[in-house]
């Protein structure tokens, strides 16, 4: 706009709506950047639950089959007991047959 003089006049009230504009934009900016900032660290957040979830099934299952191993290793033991005993017994009962053989 100009003046009767012709000398250009800055409308106050355009450059009001306008600072005001820059400044109402600059919260909502930040809360927006802190929206983001949320949701990223909720959705971290739901990430370690399901981490932690899923740590303690397995500590579950490892310790299921921790006992299990041990239950096993135990009959391993006892069977290998059995054939030493069973390899006892054949070792004798052949014994026995040579001797009956020799008896003849």
């Amino acid at each position: 706009m100009q003046n009767e003089e012709g000398t250009e006049v800055v409308n106050t009230k355009n450059l009001n709506s306008n600072t005001e504009i820059e400044h109402s934009q600059s919260p909502i900016k930040e809360l927006e950047s802190r929206r983001l900032t949320f949701e990223t660290k909720l959705l971290e957040f739901h990430s370690l639950k399901e981490k932690l979830s899923c740590i303690a099934y397995l500590q579950k299952d490892l310790t299921h089959k921790t006992a299990e191993i041990g239950k096993l290793n135990f009959t391993i033991s006892a069977l290998k007991a059995e054939i030493k005993d069973l390899q006892e017994i054949i070792r004798q009962g052949n014994m026995e047959i040579k001797q009956l053989d020799i008896a003849k």
